[in-house]
């Protein structure tokens, strides 16, 4: 094998490496961010069905620039235990009260009044997920099929010498 065609066998393996990942990656992404937002979800929905409201204080907020999220530190005081918790979301200037709704089983498990939960940071808590995770396998398998379309292409044909042209039926040209 000649130094090009080694390189090219190698280029060809890197993509096909790539498209691997793509593949794989792209429903990872998706059901890893339906489980995590359903999950959010169902939590706000226990939530409201069971929680009871407290008071709270914005500890830290920072607004969001155009690369980040809005991001609130609060703190609540529940049967003489302090608890503290970033969420997303912008909920005032620090020292600002606010209300969460808290689960009776879990007091470390709360819900903002802009609807956030202590899991709202997590990188996978945003629908944006979904639609990307399809993205990457559409990109993952398009990249397979037309690797395998290039591979499976007929060379166009080559006149070969020595070889009469086209004959009619009484084998004349």
């Amino acid at each position: 094998m000649t130094d090009s065609a080694q390189t090219a066998s190698w280029r060809r393996r890197g993509w096909l490496l790539l498209y691997t990942v793509l593949v794989v990656a792209g429903p990872v992404q998706t059901i890893t961010t339906a489980v995590v937002k359903f999950g959010d979800e169902a939590k706000k929905d226990r939530l409201e069905a069971a929680g009871f409201w407290l008071p709270a204080v914005v500890v830290t907020s920072d607004q969001a620039s155009s690369s980040t999220y809005d991001k609130t530190k609060l703190t609540y005081d529940l049967l003489g235990r302090t608890y503290t918790a970033t969420i997303r979301g912008y909920l005032g200037e620090p020292g600002t009260a606010t209300n969460v709704l808290v689960d009776p089983a879990d007091p470390s498990s709360f819900m903002a009044v802009n609807g956030r939960t202590d899991d709202s940071r997590h990188p996978f808590n945003t629908w944006a997920g979904m639609p990307w995770g399809v993205v990457f396998t559409a990109l993952g398998v398009t990249g397979f099929v037309v690797d395998r379309r290039q591979r499976r292409a007929v060379p166009a044909a080559v006149d070969r010498p020595g070889r009469p042209g086209k004959l009619n039926k009484r084998s004349k040209s």
